[in-house]
């Protein structure tokens, strides 16, 4: 199994520049890694009709295999976009909506972090995701990653200290938004 690194890129009105959503996969060969594609625009998919119109996610823009150590370019380009469905607008960018991927590490490096953006303010009750939005979006994720794991690409947790990925094991979508700053904010 190979360790491969595949990213979304995250166009929206209150970014100021690109974003970017990395996720780490364990796979046989490029051939199954190319299954991560269809199974991140089902996940956008299902989580864009909570996001403002006018967010593009584009999935699986890039994936590298990173098995070697020397990352190596297995596709380029040829991405699948996701648009935002809702309407009306969107929290501040620096709040995001998190989808947190357990391991069985009890540590925080055993977790993994999807920062989601363009959230419609709609989409909030008393500063929090509404219950109803973040069950839909929870269970979208868990969804997501049992999707058949006996073909698809496992979704893993990448340890950048010590080059090691941990599979993970389950997913939750947490109440509030995580805040994320920048000295150039």
């Amino acid at each position: 199994m190979g360790l491969y690194r595949v990213e979304t890129e995250i166009a929206g009105p209150t970014l100021t520049g690109p974003g970017l959503s990395v996720m780490h996969f364990e796979a046989a060969s490029d051939a199954v890694i190319a299954g991560a594609k269809p199974e991140l625009v089902n996940l956008w998919s299902a989580w864009a009709s909570f996001i403002v119109a006018g967010y593009q996610f584009n999935c699986a823009s890039r994936i590298l295999d990173l098995t070697t150590g020397v990352p190596r370019v297995v596709s380029e380009g040829n991405g699948q976009v996701v648009n935002g469905q809702s309407g009306g607008q969107a929290v501040p960018r620096s709040a995001q909506a998190i989808c947190t991927w357990k391991t069985a590490l009890a540590t925080r490096a055993g977790r993994g972090r999807t920062y989601i953006p363009g959230i419609a303010i709609a989409r909030v009750v008393s500063g929090n995701l509404d219950p109803a939005t973040q069950a839909n979006m929870d269970a979208s994720a868990e969804t997501f990653l049992f999707s058949d794991p006996a073909t698809d690409p496992l979704l893993a947790v990448y340890h950048r200290l010590t080059g090691t990925y941990t599979d993970v094991t389950g997913a939750f979508v947490r109440p509030y938004f995580a805040v994320l700053r920048s000295r150039r904010d």
